[in-house]
């Protein structure tokens, strides 16, 4: 009984010690999915750099226009401004592809961590089955304890009867002890 016990003792701090460390999995999960969200807020979205270079580019033919005595400084100029914005567009680009593999980081994170969840609910059930189990056990092993109790007290008082009926006998014959055969008959008579 002891041992059962000591054995599912072990397995429920097994099972205490698999819980921590779904809870500490599904913590980091949060958070990594928290500084995933953070970066996300950090870039500014693609189509709004694009739509910035688009009127500056706007704005410096507009500049070039207007002034047509100066339209060959004005253009160099425009062309310095659209390589600084290629390449600010390049950078954006490439922020955009470290973006997606984030997301895909994420969304792997987010299968995980549904799974960690519905791992989680199983323990969460088959623990329960476990106590049920061992309440219902305990309960059943408490029946048995107080019934082996009540034989016991009744075998005792059964075993003090024949003993002061074996005495009364013994006086009743003078003091002599039965012989075997009577002893084998007596308790023939008792079973």
């Amino acid at each position: 009984g002891e041992t059962r016990h000591a054995g599912f003792s072990q397995r429920l701090v097994d099972v205490e010690d698999a819980l921590r460390q779904t809870a500490a999995a599904v913590k980091q999960a949060v958070g990594e999915f928290e500084s995933v969200r953070g970066l996300r807020a950090k870039f500014v979205p693609l189509t709004v750099r694009l739509s910035r270079v688009e009127e500056a580019t706007a704005a410096t033919l507009a500049a070039t226009r207007r002034r047509p005595g100066d339209g060959g400084l004005l253009l160099e100029a425009a062309q310095g401004e659209l390589e600084v914005l290629n390449t600010r567009l390049s950078e954006c680009e490439e922020r955009t592809r470290a973006f997606d593999d984030i997301k895909k980081a994420h969304f792997g994170l987010a299968n995980e961590n549904i799974m960690l969840e519905a791992h989680q609910a199983s323990l969460h059930e088959r623990l329960d089955h476990l106590e049920q189990n061992l309440g219902s056990s305990v309960e059943r092993c408490g029946k048995e304890i107080v019934s082996l109790i009540a034989s016991q007290k009744q075998l005792a008082l059964d075993l003090k009867r024949a003993a002061s009926e074996e005495g009364g006998a013994r006086e009743a014959s003078g003091g002599a002890e039965p012989s075997l055969e009577q002893r084998t008959a007596e308790r023939a008579e008792c079973e």
